[in-house]
């Protein structure tokens, strides 16, 4: 099994992979947050074995990382997301750079395999009443 962290933000994604955290296949590789980066990323995977050995973890960072793991998961990978505290209560490190956070996220993956949470995409019903919450809320700004 491969562990493969993400630390994500608004423009880029850097990703670590490893087997154990002895075994490191790629460490602190930095990606653009669009469709383009999923892409090299998907084919760096790819290079390395099949997909149903990848787990992909990420910080559950709101918005940043709702279209890569939508990418992942339509291409058949296992996505788990963890709330960031406990990624840093796991350390108690303090975050350096998102080289080292794309580390730490591989390497929880790894010791905490067994209490992940799996990633999954919203309803698309859930989408469409946000989305009108959301406009409503604007014409009440407006109004």
């Amino acid at each position: 099994m491969y562990y493969v962290g993400i630390d994500i933000s608004n423009d880029t994604f850097t990703a670590t992979m490893l087997a154990d955290p002895n075994q490191i296949l790629f460490y602190g590789k930095e990606f653009n947050n669009t469709l383009t980066g999923f892409i090299q990323l998907d084919t760096l995977l790819s290079e390395k074995s099949e997909k149903d050995d990848h787990v992909l973890i990420l910080e559950s960072t709101g918005v940043y990382g709702e279209q890569l793991c939508t990418y992942f998961y339509r291409a058949n990978y296992r996505i788990y997301t963890e709330p960031p505290q406990y990624v840093r209560r796991a350390f108690r490190l303090k975050r350096k750079s998102d080289k080292v956070d794309s580390k730490m996220i591989a390497e929880y993956g790894y010791r905490y395999s067994d209490q992940l949470h799996t990633w999954e995409p919203r309803n698309s019903i859930y989408e469409e009443v946000i989305s009108i919450l959301n406009n409503r809320e604007l014409f009440v700004k407006q109004r």
